[in-house]
């Protein structure tokens, strides 16, 4: 088989479905590719929680406002049920530095419009009664949101599929084609894609997909676990996270768990989130299974901070590679050869996909974007 498009969007998560659907809204005819089933990498691996707090001051920040202000419309223009809602997100500190550090980088957020206040320690139960604070010296309330995932993803390539979008599940990147130094499409399981442009969207794959382009684009990736339990009473109002959580869980060089959790409209808890550091390249082979070390380690962590919920049944688990890049910025914008056009890295995705995808969009069709983005991509 061979296809002729004007863009082959790499990856069916998050970017991938949102980026494809952008380009599909501005008459653009786009091939999605995805490996194995849309939403079946990191972004089907997600809490789905739509974090404000975790951009850093400056750019990182104004466009997660803004984007955040764009998630308000996203069942509207979809005409899908996300199961949208507004909730809060409790980052607590376990120790009066980690409060001194919430209370600094708050005070410069705020300068920016964020919506987010201190508690001390005594006052966290009047917003989760649930929480165990004897190891608590305070904590972050945030206004943030939530969303599913799973409707998301299914929502925007069902919309992109009905403007024109091609949509090919199960279907292997196997190498770039390269004319004169430019990329001119990809050649995959099911034959040949040619293309002006290629997207990639692939999270802790992009740099051994780069490779092969000769690039070494440094988006690197942990193994990220979680479980979910069966369906509970309500006992979270909030998303539960620790202030030591992302430096943790991606910024050490063995296993290490930071503990996060939410509860679903469903009542389902999400319990996350061990992880392991990731070789250069994603190895399969441990993306299958939960490791014993994890439910030991989640226990003790729900033992300590949350000990009414340690007896709560677990029904699945899973683990992901998550990718991230050690400045926390993301590769984002065209990269290496003409031709090829990077999404990946960015340090929380769910708040971002609205104004990424229609800022690649707007790169992609006309050259330029509405918003000043130096210093926020490491291309």
């Amino acid at each position: 088989m061979k296809r002729k498009t004007d863009v082959v969007v790499v990856g069916g998560g998050y970017f991938g479905t949102s980026i494809a659907y952008e380009l599909s809204k501005r008459n653009v005819k786009a091939v999605l590719i995805e490996k194995t089933e849309l939403g079946s990498g990191a972004s089907g691996a997600n809490f789905g929680n739509i974090q404000v707090q975790d951009a850093e001051p400056g750019i990182s920040l104004e466009l997660s406002l803004q984007s955040f202000r764009l998630w308000a419309n996203m069942e509207r223009l979809l005409g899908v049920d996300l199961e949208y809602r507004q909730m809060g997100s409790l980052i607590a500190a376990a120790s009066p530095e980690e409060m001194e550090d919430l209370h600094n980088m708050l005070r410069i957020k705020q300068k920016q419009g964020l919506r987010a206040k201190l508690l001390k320690a005594q006052e966290l139960n009047s917003v989760e009664p649930f929480l165990s604070t004897a190891s608590i010296a305070g904590g972050q309330l945030n206004i943030e949101a939530s969303i599913n995932p799973f409707k998301l993803m299914f929502g925007l390539a069902k919309r992109a599929k009905e403007m024109g979008t091609v949509i090919m599940e199960h279907t292997q990147v196997e190498d770039f084609i390269v004319e004169q130094g430019v990329v001119k499409g990809v050649t995959t399981s099911k034959g040949e894609i040619i293309s002006e442009l290629v997207i990639l969207t692939v999270g802790a794959w992009t740099r051994q997909l780069c490779y092969k382009l000769g690039m070494d684009i440094p988006v690197e990736y942990v193994y990220a676990e979680a479980f979910v339990t069966e369906a509970l009473p309500p006992c979270l109002n909030n998303y539960f996270s620790l202030a030591a959580f992302f430096d943790e869980a991606h910024g050490k060089k063995s296993f290490t768990t930071s503990l996060c959790c939410k509860q679903t409209i469903a009542g389902n808890l999400l319990v996350g989130e061990t992880s392991y550091p990731g070789d250069v390249q994603v190895v399969e082979a441990k993306l299958k299974t939960c490791s014993d070390a994890h439910m030991h380690d989640i226990a003790r962590q729900l033992k300590k901070f949350f000990p009414k919920l340690l007896n709560s049944t677990v029904i699945r688990s899973w683990r992901t590679a998550s990718p991230f890049t050690k400045s926390y910025r993301p590769v984002f914008g065209f990269a290496g050869p003409e031709g090829l056009f990077i999404a990946a890295g960015f340090k929380s995705s769910v708040i971002m996909i609205p104004i990424i995808s229609q800022i690649a969009a707007d790169l992609v069709t006309k050259g330029t974007a509405n918003y000043d983005l130096t210093g926020y991509s490491i291309i």
